[in-house]
C-alpha cells in the first residue's frame, strides 16, 4: 500500500519507525472490536442500511474530483474504514457516537451511520456516511512524516499537512490560535474546517436535487441542509454545535478575512504535498513581509529541526537522501 507519508532520521531511526507503525497497523483499539466492521464486508453483506450502490457512484465522483486538485488524494481502502451502527441513545452520523476519524498511527478510519429512527430516509443516511468517509480519506491522504526520538524514546509525527509538531509535542501554531481569528488560526483547526467546506461543496455541486425537501421530516431536512450547505437549525439539529463553533466558525472567518477563493483549493494542495511556498509567498504578498506565514501561524515556543537528517518512504532497498526539515 502507497502511504503519502515519509520517516526521518538515522537509517536504525527509520528502521524503529517501520516497525513500530507495522505493528500499529495490525492493531484496532479496542473501543472499536464489538460494533465496527470493515467497509468492504459492509459492503459484501449489504449491511448497515445504507445503498452502497449510490455510495460507490458518489465516492468514484468524488476520487476524480479530488485527484483534480491533486493527484496525491486517494480514497481509503475499504480493509482501513471501520464502520457501526450508533449507539442507542445517538443520533449517530458525523456528530454521534460512537466517535469516528482517522487515526493516523493505526492508518485506520471509523465511521458511524445515521440512527435508522431518527433519520429513516436511505439515501440520506448514504450521502452523510459518504461525507465521513470522504472527510477520513482527505486526512488519510494528507501528506505526513514521522521521526524518533534518540535512544529508546517514541515516535513521533512532525509534519501534518500545513502544520509541525515536535519531540516535545509544541506545535508550530498555537493551541489558543483560534481566538484570534481572522488574524490568525491554528493550523490544524484550520485543515480540519477546510476538509469539512470542501467535501461539502462537492456534494452541493454535484448532488444537490438528490434528496427533495417533501420526502423529509423536519430533522432529515435540518441533517441534509447541515451535509451540503453547512446550514442547519440548532433548535432542531443541536449535535453540530460544538464541531462549529470550535471549528468551522473561526475557519470561516479566517477565510474570509485573507480571501477564502485562492486559500480553498490552494490549502488542500498543500496538505496533500506537504509543499508550503505558494501558501508563504501569498501571504508575504498580502503583508508585504518576507516573514508573514511565521508572523502569523508561529508560536515563540516552538523550535524547528534544523540538523541534517536522512529520509525514506514505504520502499524496502531505499537509498538514503539528506533532507532538512521545514518549520517555516
Amino acid at each position: 500500500m502507497n502511504r503519502n507519508e515519509v520517516y526521518i532520521g538515522s537509517e536504525v531511526e527509520i528502521e524503529r519507525i517501520e516497525r513500530f507503525l507495522e505493528l500499529e497497523r495490525q492493531t484496532i483499539p479496542k473501543r472499536f472490536k464489538k460494533k465496527h466492521i470493515a467497509l468492504e464486508k459492509a459492503i459484501e453483506q449489504d449491511a448497515l442500511g445504507i445503498d452502497w450502490q449510490l455510495f460507490d457512484t458518489v465516492v468514484s465522483k468524488a476520487e476524480n474530483h479530488f485527484k483534480k486538485i491533486d493527484k496525491k488524494f486517494s480514497l481509503m481502502p475499504r480493509d482501513r474504514y471501520l464502520i457501526a451502527p450508533c449507539n442507542k441513545d445517538s443520533i449517530g452520523g458525523f456528530y454521534g457516537r460512537p466517535v469516528g476519524g482517522y487515526y493516523y498511527y493505526n492508518d485506520l478510519g471509523f465511521g458511524t451511520i445515521l440512527n435508522e429512527k431518527t433519520a429513516p430516509n436511505k439515501t440520506l443516511r448514504t450521502m452523510e456516511v459518504i461525507r465521513s468517509y470522504l472527510h477520513d480519506s482527505i486526512h488519510a491522504s494528507t501528506y505526513r512524516t514521522f521521526r524518533a526520538t534518540s535512544g529508546i524514546g517514541y515516535i513521533y509525527r512532525h509534519q501534518y499537512g500545513i502544520n509541525f509538531r515536535n519531540a516535545d509535542r509544541t506545535s508550530y501554531s498555537s493551541p489558543n490560535a483560534n481566538k484570534d481569528s481572522p488574524h490568525s488560526i491554528n493550523l490544524n483547526t484550520w485543515m480540519d474546517g477546510l476538509v469539512q467546506k470542501h467535501i461539502s461543496a462537492f456534494i452541493k455541486q454535484e448532488y444537490n436535487d438528490i434528496l427533495q425537501d417533501e420526502t423529509l421530516t423536519p430533522l432529515e431536512r435540518e441533517i441534509w441542509s447541515e451535509v451540503k450547505d453547512l446550514s442547519f437549525d440548532p433548535q432542531l439539529y443541536h449535535q453540530p454545535c460544538e464541531f462549529y463553533k470550535k471549528i468551522l466558525e473561526p475557519v470561516d472567518k479566517f477565510m474570509g478575512q485573507w480571501g477564502e477563493d485562492f486559500l480553498m483549493d490552494e490549502v488542500l494542495k498543500s496538505m496533500f504535498t506537504g509543499k508550503l511556498d505558494n501558501l508563504k509567498n501569498y501571504f508575504s504578498e498580502i503583508l508585504m513581509k518576507p516573514n508573514a506565514w511565521s508572523e502569523i501561524f508561529r508560536q515563540p515556543a516552538y523550535k524547528d529541526i534544523v540538523k541534517p537528517t536522512f529520509s525514506a518512504c514505504m520502499k524496502k532497498n531505499r537509498k538514503p537522501s539528506v533532507v532538512m526539515a521545514d518549520g517555516g
